[in-house]
């Protein structure tokens, strides 16, 4: 699982489905989606994220990967992961 936080620095509304928009790669390069299910840790991204100018909101995103493997980056696109720019953060 991930923790994010988003924030809408723009002047509309913004809506979105984190967890789809939020990709696992494993060293391996294969990409696993991310889902909002619950999490012992914390508090998942709802289904559908609303924020208003100026807004933040936190949450986890949780990923069903195999046992052998190893996670090595997180990518996230905004716009339910169809947005041409996206953030990527090695996890190694």
């Amino acid at each position: 699982m991930v923790a994010l936080r988003l924030g809408n620095t723009g002047t509309v509304a913004y809506e979105d489905s984190p967890a789809p928009a939020t990709h696992l790669l494993d060293a391996g390069g294969h990409r696993f989606t991310g889902t909002d299910e619950p999490t012992t840790v914390g508090r998942p991204f709802p289904a559908a994220l609303r924020l208003a100018p100026g807004d933040l909101a936190g949450g986890f995103v949780t990923f069903r990967l195999p046992a052998d493997a190893h996670p090595a980056a997180v990518r996230f696109a905004l716009d339910a992961g169809l947005a041409d720019d996206v953030g990527h953060w090695s996890l190694t």
